[in-house]
């Protein structure tokens, strides 16, 4: 149960705390090599997407889940449809109704998520939150062994807790670990003018917006969800 808390809240961390949350699918193939996460939006956000579909199907009442709707645009693209938005659209108006139209066009368009009660499952609830945008301060190319920083944001959390241009990074970040968690700091092993030591921050910014974090379902145990 925990390992499967930890792993939804890792895409929650990695698409709500993301810079780019807000960038619609056309856009987010042409940043996503821009650093700051952008690859990992689409990911998470699509997990997040299909959490809440599958729980709105099933509080409905409807005799399809995702699976079904996943296999059914499979079975449409052999037959020749396109793997395009309008395909999956098509399904969705068929298959489920206009709500469900709507709701991808959102999400699509870059609206932000708000998870439905049932997402992920009966045993875990989301709960509001507020966090930090995560925002490492410097390059995302620096962070390779032995690689050298060579820029650090004025005025980020970085910079305050004492990164240089020149630092030479010692061991190397796992930047998917780091913006898998709300509140892991980043933990540098850097050398300076022949000095080694450590530098730890918060990777988040200052300024708080919207999340969503699951817990365990108030009253459930672990002996109700193996």
């Amino acid at each position: 149960m925990q390992q499967y808390q930890d792993e939804v809240n890792a895409r929650a961390a990695q698409y709500y705390t993301n810079a780019h949350r807000a960038v619609s699918l056309k856009d987010a193939a042409a940043i996503k090599w821009t650093g700051n996460g952008a690859w990992m939006l689409p990911y998470a956000r699509g997990a997040l997407y299909f959490a809440n579909l599958d729980a709105q199907l099933k509080s409905r009442g409807l005799p399809v889940d995702v699976l079904h709707l996943v296999n059914a645009m499979s079975a449409r693209i052999e037959k020749g449809a396109p793997a395009t938005d309008r395909t999956w659209l098509d399904l969705l108006n068929q298959e489920v109704g206009t709500w469900a139209v709507e709701d991808w066009k959102a999400m699509r368009d870059g609206k932000l998520l708000r998870p439905v009660l049932g997402s992920f499952g009966e045993c875990l609830q989301p709960e509001p939150i507020q966090t930090g945008i995560y925002d490492l301060g410097f390059s995302w190319r620096d962070t390779e062994q032995g690689s050298y920083v060579q820029d650090v944001e004025p005025g980020s959390h970085a910079e305050a807790a004492g990164l240089r241009p020149g630092d030479e990074v010692m061991t190397a970040v796992d930047l998917i670990a780091q913006q898998s968690r709300f509140d892991k700091p980043v933990q540098l092993d850097v050398s300076r003018n022949g000095k080694r030591f450590q530098i730890a921050y918060d990777p988040h910014s200052d300024t708080k917006v919207d999340a969503f974090r699951w817990a365990p379902r108030d009253g459930s145990t672990s002996a109700d969800c193996k």
